[in-house]
């Protein structure tokens, strides 16, 4: 049997808005595991900001902060983390341009007041007329670790990525040259958001270098690699993969590298993708 590695993002590839792996779509993942191959979650979320029933669902392992962390099973095999001079610089850039930073760490999400207030507020108008996800946002919101940022040492916590909002995009792009340098710029327009949002990646550690490091470690060719992604942070997870799959709703210059598309998680299209795919 041709043992192949399979790399799932969370949000808007396998887990919609319903905020759940539905059944439909779990069973057909856990069936390529049941076939001998190796099921990955591919996240941009921190460690910490997985639900905890996806890292019980049955996945080989994890790939968490885009690539800065690696599990198989619940053994961290690979860290790498933001250089403190970098953050450093970056975090004054920043304060100087009110753009209001959320560092993502292993443990704990370090938000700033004005980042967590204004995500708040753009979610909940997002969501104001579904009593159900506004429920499910603030499960979400109570679960998650998150601590102010004025409690985040430097000298103690390593930062594999981090976020941003931005009242005034034009403050964020005056910064935009100097980010461009060292980090891949990933912009959340979902919301359609008056905000700038977005993260920043390191450039040595995307999804497609976890991807790289996976086939490497479990001796996988790159051509028996398949990845499923939605968003701008699984460019290069799909750009590497031997065969890649892109979400309907996905931006189309994700859906310009990618060999196919999908439908929705709400509509089962990673089940119904995996049946036509028949692996």
């Amino acid at each position: 049997m041709n043992r192949k590695l399979f790399f799932f993002d969370i949000d808007g590839t396998i887990v919609g808005d319903s905020r759940k792996l539905r059944q439909a779509n779990q069973d057909a993942i856990l069936q390529l595991k049941e076939h001998g191959h190796l099921i990955f979650i591919c996240t941009g979320r921190a460690p910490v900001s997985i639900d905890h029933y996806l890292w019980e669902t049955g996945f080989t392992g994890v790939i968490a902060s885009a690539g800065s962390f690696i599990y198989v099973g619940k053994e961290k095999i690979y860290e790498n983390c933001i250089d403190k001079e970098l953050l450093l610089e970056t975090l004054r850039l920043f304060e100087e341009n009110e753009i209001y930073p959320t560092l993502e760490t292993e443990k704990a999400v370090y938000q700033h007041t004005k980042s967590s207030s204004m995500f708040l507020q753009m979610s909940l108008s997002h969501l104001k007329n579904n009593l159900e996800m506004l429920r499910r946002f603030e499960d979400l919101r109570k679960a998650f670790v998150t601590v102010p940022l004025d409690q985040f040492d430097i000298d103690t916590t390593p930062v594999p990525k981090l976020s941003y909002m931005a009242r005034d995009p034009k403050k964020f792009e005056k910064c935009r040259p100097f980010l461009e340098e060292h980090y891949h710029i990933v912009t959340f327009d979902r919301f359609n958001s008056k905000f700038a949002h977005g993260e920043l990646i390191q450039k040595s550690c995307t999804k497609g270098d976890a991807v790289r490091f996976l086939c490497d470690y479990y001796d996988v060719p790159l051509k028996d690699s398949y990845g499923f992604g939605d968003s701008m942070n699984d460019y290069e997870m799909l750009a590497v993969c031997g065969h890649s799959y892109a979400c309907t709703e996905s931006p189309d210059a994700l859906k310009a590298i990618a060999d196919g598309e999908f439908l929705p998680p709400d509509s089962d299209g990673m089940a119904q993708l995996l049946s036509r795919l028949d692996l």
